[in-house]
């Protein structure tokens, strides 16, 4: 077992047995309020379901960081993101990260930036039942689950968060080839759509201002 399956098993086995994981029925309507609470427990527990596992853990991180916690296994620097998918009908396009602070990250070969997405559902009392994780580095997702968004520089999303797929035999060069191409045809489109705005702009200009 690889210490990302450990690390899975480890924080599926915490989640389900929080028995006392109750929230009202006024805040369980809040999808982001439960998930900020589960994300929460794992952050805050996270050094003892990791116990005996990595060499050195660090929570304190503010919203904006790319991570909600880190460790360490000798050189090698994992920035760990965690999110949460109430498994209901709907759509859910989850951001990950900012595509130019993963290319700044992934300049060092010695850090991984690291999914923990919790799946679970909520039951009419407001416990936490059918509890799964997946627990991969970015570069073992399947790119058939990724998109990039429109959002500055381009946010790296999941298309689903009810369909995520893992491929470990994909290499970090492979993903990165695959991240760099998908980026490049992000860009020309919105090339595109810049160029159809000016024209519209340089329209406007020229019938409400140069009758003036």
């Amino acid at each position: 077992m690889n210490i990302f399956d450990e690390l899975r098993a480890r924080i599926e086995a915490f989640l389900q047995a929080q028995k006392s994981f109750i929230v009202g029925e006024e805040f369980r309507r809040s999808t982001r309020g439960v998930g900020d609470a589960i994300e929460g427990l794992i952050v805050g527990e996270f050094r003892d379901i990791a116990r005996g596992l990595i060499d050195v853990v660090d929570t304190s991180f503010g919203r904006r960081a790319m991570e909600d916690l880190s460790f360490r296994i000798g050189s090698a620097y994992y920035a760990v993101d965690v999110k949460t998918h109430r498994e209901e009908p709907g759509f859910h396009m989850p951001n990950l990260t900012s595509v130019k602070r993963l290319m700044d990250f992934y300049e060092d070969d010695d850090n991984y930036f690291v999914i923990v997405m919790i799946k679970y559902h909520l039951t009419d009392t407001g416990s936490l039942e059918d509890v799964t994780a997946i627990v991969e580095p970015i570069e073992w997702f399947d790119w058939d689950c990724l998109r990039i968004g429109a959002l500055g520089w381009g946010q790296l999303q999941f298309r689903s968060a009810s369909d995520i797929r893992v491929n470990r035999s994909q290499t970090r060069k492979d993903w990165l080839c695959s991240f760099t191409g998908e980026l490049r045809e992000h860009y020309a489109r919105e090339e595109t759509k810049i160029k159809e705005r000016l024209d519209y702009l340089e329209a406007f200009v020229t019938k409400k201002l140069g009758q003036q």
